[in-house]
């Protein structure tokens, strides 16, 4: 796993920081170059924490993320729930 933050890191709520979604897609072209070498035999999970919510989190996926940290969006909604549920439901 390789985890690639996307805002300063430090503190919550802050706003999604657009330039790492650079470093995910760039990240995603080394693995397919790994493979085809066959110097990777797995899966690369690529991880994004900061900024993540409704907006961004489609952002990070089509850049090649999928594992997703999103506290703020979460934490601070008057019902962490229903957030959770409705990220899950954007991804799917």
């Amino acid at each position: 796993m390789v985890l690639v933050m996307t805002v300063h890191p430090g503190f919550g709520a802050q706003a999604f920081l657009r330039d790492n979604l650079q470093k995910i897609r760039r990240l995603r072209e080394e693995e397919a170059a790994l493979r085809e070498r066959g110097r990777l035999d797995h899966a690369l999970d690529i991880e994004v924490d900061g900024g993540i919510d409704h907006g961004t989190v489609l952002e990070a996926r089509d850049a090649g993320a999928n594992v997703f940290v999103a506290g703020s969006a979460i934490f601070n909604a008057p019902d962490p729930g229903k957030v959770v549920a409705e990220l899950r439901q954007t991804l799917s």
